[in-house]
């Protein structure tokens, strides 16, 4: 008699793998919230299974690298971003999907100035069917960004880092607002919103391949793992556990062929800074859905902006619902007016403001006392009680009487002018180093240049149909901060760079955040952007992704006693779940917010002050 085992060594070799696709001991936080129920309503006019034939599917396509008929490349990638700072957060699903509509828009526009950056911050604070920084779903996110009638750009709320589940109120404010000297947060008159016209669902080699070739990048969900986070550095990934639990989402923005072995792989942007892997890129292998990343991806097409004006009520649509979560979900107090205030005076916009700032704070409170990684009272620097009150002392004057007159009192961004301001910089004044004349005078050769015969118009954000200026700013969000400054002189570097590199990807966002934090001219309370560049020349500076634009003065002694050193130039955040994982000791975390310095990443350099 033949006795068969119960499984046979085909069966076991299966379970294995099945039980390797499902396992999810070896991956990162998810950020991925699966859908509970399919999303019936789909927009879907031109699918691109009649767009494009299969035979037409290019052998390589990368909308990083794309050739006009010169030959001339350019690039269609808007900047990177790292959703793990200014602390933790799982906002995966909003980072993708606003990768993929500002790169859409990007393509939409041919280039053309400005660069559209859409708001992270908005979608993690107002769409009240995902979970913050908690995770969500791409497919939900683009609904709602139809629904909600567009998304507002970074310039409108900029990305803290801070979900609905930290008290944060989806307000008229939440959508758009800039603050003023005596803090007073307000919503512009106007603002432009993004819309997503179509969205829709691809999966599989052909359709992806198909709507990225024919509309633009895609968003889809993949299995990131704790050995893709840790030791990529550069080439095609391979995963070989075979897992395939999504908890991630990324944007893909085309294929490839490899040069060593000529298998194909996917051209993936990533959120976790652009001192990861390929300047926060990275290639995976195509066709054997590594880490899932070919199981379900989405898309959405961009339809035209439209101008908002601040009493359309669109904004408020899905306050309700948010309120009615939150509830649930949080011991916060909710304010105690209606979110739909009147828009009658500037008055009531701060009340509402005001309100907002409130629950934000108790909530960052109650998670300091709990030892959650909330930010700690010693590291909100200028930011403002509820009542207008300052919690820290008032800082001592960037700038000496300089006799003659002083300056007068009150808000500025901009160093006093003049000779003696000019010497004192030069003798290195109060923020060093010393700025020498060969750095403020400009060179024979630019000098000869100079006398050329000038055009009678130049603009650098269009120069024959190509934008070499960097993405747009405010610095006055998320509270105000006087780092115009900074602002000009990163900006004007950043533009640079893009100029001597011919506008190639990457582009160039430099972290403004790190000249303040490290007093490089000035502060806050205003600056010289001649100083700046005299410390960038000496120590460089790093992408925007290294550290992100706060609006305030670094913290006095919250980062230990170098508040210059590393963590203030680039830093990057875990979760309170990874605690562990830190090498900073137990206090050190938690006043860091569980964040720690990045020991690897690009540094730009000034050439010459001048």
């Amino acid at each position: 008699m033949r006795v068969f085992g119960i499984f046979s060594p085909l069966s076991l070799g299966l379970l294995a793998r099945i039980s390797a696709e499902t396992d999810s001991s070896h991956l990162v936080s998810s950020c991925f919230v699966e859908l509970e129920e399919p999303i019936e309503d789909e927009i879907l006019i031109s699918p691109p299974s009649i767009l494009l034939k299969d035979s037409d599917i290019e052998k390589e396509w990368d909308w990083r690298f794309m050739k006009d008929s010169d030959g001339k490349a350019h690039s269609y990638a808007t900047t990177d971003r790292n959703q793990h700072i200014p602390k933790w957060c799982g906002s995966c699903w909003a980072q993708a999907v606003v990768s993929m509509m500002s790169d859409r828009y990007r393509i939409k526009t041919e280039r053309k100035f400005p660069e559209v950056n859409l708001s992270v911050q908005v979608l993690i604070t107002c769409t009240s069917s995902e979970k913050g920084c908690g995770g969500g779903h791409a497919l939900r996110t683009l609904k709602f960004i139809k629904l909600n009638g567009g998304l507002a750009d970074e310039t409108c709320n900029v990305y803290r880092a801070e979900g609905l589940e930290e008290g944060n109120y989806c307000w008229k404010a939440t959508q758009c607002f800039t603050c003023n000297h005596n803090n007073e947060c307000t919503i512009p008159d106007t603002y432009t919103k993004y819309t997503v016209e179509e969205y829709g669902t691809v999966k599989g080699v052909t359709e992806m391949k198909k709507e990225i070739q024919t509309r633009g990048p895609i968003v889809c969900g993949l299995a990131a793992t704790a050995e893709l986070k840790a030791n990529y550095t550069g080439g095609v990934f391979r995963d070989t556990s075979g897992v395939k639990t999504r908890n991630h989402w990324v944007e893909v923005a085309g294929w490839g062929v490899s040069e060593e072995d000529g298998s194909e792989f996917w051209v993936v942007r990533n959120s976790w800074g652009a001192w990861w892997g390929e300047n926060g890129w990275f290639r995976l292998a195509l066709g054997e859905n590594n880490l899932g990343i070919e199981t379900e991806c989405h898309w959405g097409t961009p339809g035209d902006p439209v101008e908002v004006n601040r009493t359309d009520p669109r904004p408020n649509l899905h306050a309700a619902a948010f309120l009615s979560r939150s509830s649930a979900a949080s011991p916060v107090e909710h304010p105690p007016t209606s979110p739909s205030v009147s828009l009658a005076s500037s008055h009531e916009l701060m009340d509402e403001f005001r309100q907002l700032q409130s629950a934000q704070r108790l909530q960052r409170e109650r998670m300091q006392q709990e030892g959650g990684g909330g930010v700690s009272r010693e590291e909100r620097g200028v930011e403002q009680e509820a009542e207008g009150n300052t919690e820290t002392a008032t800082p001592v004057p960037l700038w000496p009487d300089l006799s003659e007159g002083a300056e007068p009192a009150g808000p500025r961004c901009r160093a006093p002018g003049g000779v003696q301001t000019l010497k004192f910089l030069m003798e290195g004044g109060t923020h060093g180093p010393s700025i020498t004349a060969q750095k403020v005078l400009r060179a024979e050769s630019e000098k000869k240049n100079n006398e050329k015969a000038l055009p009678a118009a130049f603009d650098w954000r269009d120069v024959e149909g190509t934008n070499f200026v960097s993405t747009l700013r405010n610095q006055h969000i998320p509270q105000y901060c006087g780092s115009c400054w900074a602002q000009a002189a990163t900006s004007a570097l950043a533009d640079r760079v893009n100029i001597a590199r011919g506008n190639a990807w990457p582009p160039t966002l430099l972290a403004v955040q790190t000249v303040v934090n490290c007093d490089w001219g000035g502060t806050c309370n205003g600056g010289s952007s001649l100083s700046a560049y005299g410390h960038i020349q000496e120590k460089g500076i790093a992408h925007e992704s290294c550290f992100s634009y706060e609006a305030r003065n670094a913290p006095k002694h919250g980062w230990g006693t170098d508040e210059c050193g590393p963590y203030a130039r680039c830093r990057d955040c875990v979760s309170p779940m990874s605690k562990s994982s830190l090498s900073l000791n137990e206090t050190e975390s938690e006043r860091a917010g569980l964040c720690e310095p990045v020991k690897k990443y690009k540094r730009y350099m000034v050439g010459r002050s001048a």
